[in-house]
């Protein structure tokens, strides 16, 4: 909105002058079509200005959850697409058949997860037992990347790191799921009213960066498996872009843990008191998080094991740009 008022106020003054310098001299042409157009992009901005303060408006009445999820949805839709790209290199039937049957697990998952809204209690207890079913072939699938990295040929690498980068995908798309889930009663959960702007941006941008570093990876991977080239990656400052993304998860989850207030619609599951449902689901995300992260990397980068949750994580948010193999200064 700023840009647009400020181009108002200057078009505006711009259409005043040359108002009065045609009114001095009516017989020049020029000074009149410079005020005509002035005129228009007045106009144009004034319109554009009107809706934006409608919209700003609109907004105000809005909860800070209700503001914050607005842009989750719209890192969910960035997950979406991420997947659809992911799909079109991933189906290559002579490797990895394990990640076929983990993602089939990882399916079956957001099924169940979104199912049904009548039934949260149903749906917390699911989402815990699915969850810890994934650690073993997440571990399994992780124990092969060596041997198998060595064995590939560009398609089948990038087949096979396409798998892994979808098991994460969905395990975000969960998360995603469950934090702007809603019933026919209303939101799930809301935010303390004592939470502060900067808390707050930081849970907004926390799902988003997430998001976007898979979505860049999605299109990345797809133009590597259009050139035939092989998607490893160095171990450089540059990869912390995909190193940082479960740290932008635990810290998500460490502020809604914090701060989220369940609503009554949660208040009963097996006799948990409503403060501990979220923290649980939230901490039984965590670990298979991680290992479907060191899952993808090892995928990625060469093959000397990662752990993600020994990794040191600074506070600087990168940005990722359109290429990974291009490496931006700093």
């Amino acid at each position: 909105m700023k840009d647009h008022l400020c181009a108002l106020f200057e078009s505006g003054a711009e259409f005043m002058r040359y108002w009065e310098l045609s009114r001095k001299d009516p017989e020049n042409l020029e000074h009149r079509k410079q005020m005509l157009q002035c005129m228009n992009e007045t106009y144009r901005h004034a319109n554009i200005s009107y809706g934006l303060i409608d919209q700003t408006i609109e907004w105000c009445k809005k909860s800070d959850l209700a503001i914050i999820q607005e842009d989750w949805l719209e890192a969910k839709k960035l997950i979406d697409v991420a997947l659809e790209d992911l799909a079109k290199i991933a189906a290559n039937p002579t490797i990895d058949s394990k990640l076929d049957c983990e993602q089939g697990s990882s399916d079956e998952h957001e099924s169940e997860q979104g199912s049904s809204d009548e039934h949260e209690s149903e749906q917390v207890s699911v989402s815990d037992n699915e969850i810890d079913s994934k650690q073993g072939s997440i571990d399994e699938i992780l124990s092969e990347h060596s041997s198998m990295n060595e064995e590939m040929t560009p398609r089948e690498h990038g087949a096979h790191a396409a798998r892994s980068t979808i098991t994460i995908c969905k395990l975000t798309r969960i998360f995603l799921n469950k934090i702007t889930n809603t019933t026919a009663s209303g939101p799930l959960f809301t935010l303390d009213p004592e939470i502060n702007s900067k808390t707050l941006e930081l849970l907004r941008q926390g799902p988003t960066e997430i998001a976007e570093q898979l979505r860049s990876l999605a299109k990345f991977l797809v133009d590597l498996h259009q050139k035939n080239r092989k998607p490893l990656l160095a171990r450089n400052q540059y990869s912390r872009r995909l190193l940082k993304i479960p740290a932008y998860l635990k810290s998500t989850l460490l502020l809604l843990s914090l701060y989220h207030i369940p609503l009554p619609t949660t208040e009963v599951i097996h006799h948990s008191p409503p403060q501990n449902l979220f923290s649980s689901w939230f901490l039984s995300l965590l670990s298979p998080y991680h290992k479907a992260t060191d899952c993808m990397l090892e995928a990625l980068f060469d093959p000397q094991g990662f752990n993600s949750e020994d990794m040191f994580f600074d506070s600087e948010y990168l940005v990722m740009g359109s290429e990974y193999s291009i490496a931006d200064s700093e």
